[in-house]
């Protein structure tokens, strides 16, 4: 069975967002955001030999959809998925997410909660990412109403058992694995899974998959074990 781990972030600097200045038009133009996300993910995955990623419209409107509802929680969807919530700008909140490399233990070659969001960032098999974000009232990071992003993924990485052949250390190149979809368009193949989340702020708690005649509850404190 084929799982796939998504991870949650908050903004976790030693400053409160009162002490700076957000960059709104990071989140609010939309071609910035596009731009500055494209940007951001593909350095960090040409360092670890994986190709660029493209755009792709539909999940750009999924995740808007979703993000609009300002609760900061994973979708269900079935693709890959990144959140972030209280970064001055989305190129932030992009190299947070990366800056789990420094902790992530490639000869293990394995997920964990810690490293997740880099993960998936630099997956080799993934071609294409979506973004929106939403400022929410309410959704408070160090007191303040912040920046919401949500960034989904096709196809999706973190899957378990496929680790090595997708994330590489610097310098290393990688060979692809998995589908493709550079369309901009989803594809059929992105509702194959039905996934379920709960998370909390700080993204830890319980997720499962199910498939037809098979469903698997997974603890991310033992990740990989459940009830078939």
């Amino acid at each position: 069975m084929r799982i796939t781990i998504f991870l949650l972030a908050v903004f976790a600097a030693g400053t409160t967002l009162a002490q700076v200045q957000v960059d709104t038009e990071s989140y609010t133009n939309t071609s910035r955001l596009e731009r500055d996300v494209l940007t951001a993910h593909n350095r960090w995955r040409a360092e670890h030999g994986s190709a660029p990623l493209s755009w792709n419209n539909s999940l750009e409107d999924f995740a808007r959809d979703y993000t609009k509802k300002c609760v900061f929680e994973h979708s269900g969807a079935a693709y890959g998925e990144n959140l972030a919530a209280g970064y001055l700008n989305a190129t932030a909140a992009v190299d947070a997410w990366g800056n789990e490399r420094e902790i992530y233990d490639f000869s293990r070659a394995q997920f964990s909660e810690e490293t997740g969001h880099f993960t998936q960032m630099v997956w080799n098999a993934t071609r294409s990412v979506g973004c929106a974000a939403v400022e929410c009232e309410g959704l408070l990071v160090n007191g303040q109403d912040s920046w919401y992003l949500t960034c989904e993924y096709w196809p999706p990485g973190n899957v378990q058992g496929a680790f090595a052949q997708n994330v590489r250390e610097q310098g290393r190149s990688v060979e692809p694995e998995g589908e493709s979809d550079n369309s901009g368009e989803e594809s059929s193949a992105g509702r194959r899974l039905a996934v379920d989340w709960r998370a909390g702020l700080v993204g830890v708690g319980m997720g499962g998959v199910s498939k037809p005649g098979c469903k698997m509850m997974i603890d991310f404190n033992d990740v990989g074990t459940g009830d078939v």
